[in-house]
């Protein structure tokens, strides 16, 4: 292997599955991590230090052995282009290693069907202190039961979950 680290994106103009940065791991086994908002090398250059995003602009932090692949969600600085004629030069003397592609039904994401939407009018807004939720990180428990005990009353009598 000639390589440690592997930089990807997680988002296409697309779609959002963010699929090349695991679908490259597991193609060459080594770990990945995604939506990562912060790389560092660790002293010893065998690992980095990450931070991932979750919902909500929550961050961990986590050391990743290296080789891995990360997924970057955003970079602190605008990145930097190699000047055309440099690309040029390269592409004289560069070549491309081919790979067979594998693949098997399982794979990659598979539409069945799509429908329309319905329209509007249907939700029904759920009533709860959930700004201090958020606020602090944390289960507040009269709210909090409340607002579960409520949104699971209301998908089991929809049939989407045991009763």
């Amino acid at each position: 292997r000639s390589y440690d680290l592997v930089l990807t994106g997680v988002q296409a103009m697309d779609n959002v599955d963010g699929q090349v940065g695991p679908l490259l791991a597991a193609r060459v086994g080594i770990p990945h991590v995604s939506v990562v908002t912060h790389v560092a090398p660790a002293d010893d250059g065998k690992a980095v230090t990450i931070n991932q995003e979750y919902a909500g602009g929550f961050l961990a932090e986590f050391h990743v052995d290296l080789p891995a692949v990360l997924g970057i969600q955003a970079a602190r600085a605008v990145p930097r282009y190699a000047p055309v004629s440099r690309v040029r030069q390269i592409m004289k003397t560069a070549s491309l290693e081919t790979v067979p592609a594998e693949a098997d039904a399982s794979s990659g994401l598979i539409v069945q069907r799509m429908f329309v939407p319905e329209a509007g009018g249907h939700a029904e807004m759920i009533e709860g202190d959930t700004d201090a939720i958020v606020e602090k990180a944390e289960m507040i428990e009269g709210d909090t039961d409340a607002i579960v005990e409520k949104l699971a009353t209301i998908l089991g009598d929809r049939g989407l979950i045991p009763g």
